[in-house]
């Protein structure tokens, strides 16, 4: 149990979601029987809590691409996993392709960051909830609004001057 308990605090912190007791075995058996690119562009897209739809849309696929990927029709292509590792940059290439190495990499030479282990979405949620909690610093004026431009279907288009 305490091994449950502990996975799932990792996994919390990894990708902000959390297991059943029910599923654990299951989600770790999956995850050391990972032996193709196929089953772990799926996990990438668990990972990322993404639908085959939504995925292909950022990495700019056919949505049919994908569809035909997951059910084992097709191999990822080399464009496929090409579009992906530029999506994420993050992405460890040696694992999407062989399995070897972290999920996510970090750059050679620079420190790793707080959130470098997390999804790159989820590491920006973390980072914009961050930065909401900052108190504003005193010595910066308020913005104040300059003018506003509204721009009609029409083609035509107001402006309003302070």
């Amino acid at each position: 149990m305490h091994r449950f308990v502990y996975f799932n605090i990792f996994l919390y912190l990894c990708t902000g979601f959390t297991i059943s007791p029910k599923k654990h075995k299951r989600l770790l058996l999956k995850l050391l029987s990972m032996n193709n690119e196929r089953e772990r562009i799926e996990y990438l897209m668990k990972t990322m809590d993404l639908s085959a739809r939504q995925f292909a849309a950022q990495i700019h696929v056919q949505p049919g691409t994908i569809s035909n990927m997951m059910g084992g029709r097709n191999n990822p292509s080399f464009e496929v996993i090409k579009r992906i590792l530029q999506r994420y940059p993050q992405l460890n290439p040696e694992w999407l392709m062989f399995g070897e190495g972290e999920m996510w990499r970090t750059v050679p030479g620079e420190d790793p960051q707080l959130f470098d282990h997390l999804p790159p979405d989820k590491a920006m949620q973390r980072l914009a909830l961050q930065k909401q909690e900052e108190p504003q610093s005193p010595a910066a004026p308020p913005k104040q609004i300059k003018n506003i431009v509204v721009y009609y279907t029409d083609g035509t288009y107001e402006e309003f001057v302070r």
